[in-house]
């Protein structure tokens, strides 16, 4: 498109920045149908995550630009979510990264515990190496009856490649003091991350036996798009399902999904005997009925 007289448009220059979220209003649930059965209150007190860890595509979701909210401002709409949602029971913090701030992070817990707004509370994503006393004992003043930390995998060489900054040794480090501070320690393990094989596995196995937690997520591993392992799955050759509507998220039993991911070195059958094995090891499980009745006979 060129204009009268010759001379091009004028160039348009489009804001991407990710929005202030300080300046973003309260999530509104007052519309909602039944809004007073809502039980639990998502918390999101900052966005994005600067980190790199190879199987996460937050980076593609909320950017790598870590943005914190003021804290008082975080406890401010939990106090009004209260008001208005009459069924409230928890609220679970959502952030991708909660704790980088971590100072700022510990004046949150501090200002919740203070304000005795009493309803419990669930912090996801918490990574080891900003885990210390102080925030064990803050986090169960304000409610938190346990931690999650992820492990991802237990051996060396897989756990390297996730490249999550961290080591396993301050994994083991944040297991004691979240255990010392009379909180329940939970863990996440990722199977059939690249390098892995069913052999390697018993590395998790062993790990997680070794840190005794009160409950275990045992996931498959999923190459989401954008994510440097399905880029390593993609090279590598690897048989790759489709993975629309799938998660590698399951209530533990003695069944589960098909594996979405299949290569040379750990088939798909290798990966399920991995769960098998991972959950019978380590974890309590639910049998479903027919489960039950193979037991049984």
């Amino acid at each position: 498109v060129v204009e009268k007289g010759g001379r091009p448009p004028a160039p348009v220059i489009i804001e991407a920045r990710p929005p202030d979220v300080n300046a973003l209003p309260f999530p509104d649930f007052s519309t909602f149908l039944n809004m007073d059965s809502i039980k639990m209150y998502p918390l999101v007190t900052s966005r994005g995550c600067p980190f790199q860890c190879s199987f996460c595509a937050v980076r593609q979701v909320s950017t790598a630009a870590w943005r914190g909210r003021g804290h008082k401002a975080c406890v401010d709409e939990v106090e009004k979510a209260a008001g208005h949602l009459k069924g409230l029971e928890l609220v679970k913090i959502s952030d991708d990264c909660p704790t980088l701030d971590l100072p700022r992070f510990k004046a949150f817990l501090r200002e919740y515990s203070a304000r005795k707004i009493g309803l419990p509370m669930i912090i996801d994503n918490t990574r080891a190496d900003r885990i210390d006393d102080e925030f064990a004992r803050l986090a169960r003043e304000a409610g938190n009856g346990s931690l999650c930390v992820a492990v991802e995998h237990g051996d060396p060489e897989v756990f390297a490649r996730i490249n999550k900054g961290e080591s396993l040794e301050t994994i083991r480090n944040a297991a004691a003091i979240i255990k010392k501070n009379g909180l329940e320690l939970r863990l996440c393990f990722v199977i059939g991350l690249p390098g892995d094989s069913l052999k390697k596995m018993e590395a998790s196995i062993a790990l997680a036996k070794e840190l005794k937690p009160s409950h275990i997520y045992w996931n498959m591993a999923h190459p989401l798009k954008g994510t440097k392992i399905r880029e390593w799955f993609e090279a590598s050759g690897a048989e790759l399902g489709g993975d629309l509507d799938y998660t590698s998220f399951d209530v533990h039993s003695l069944s589960l999904r098909e594996p979405l991911v299949s290569t040379p070195d750990f088939s798909r059958e290798d990966r399920k005997k991995a769960y098998f094995m991972a959950v019978v090891e380590t974890d309590k499980y639910n049998l479903n009925w027919s489960e039950a009745a193979l037991l049984v006979r």
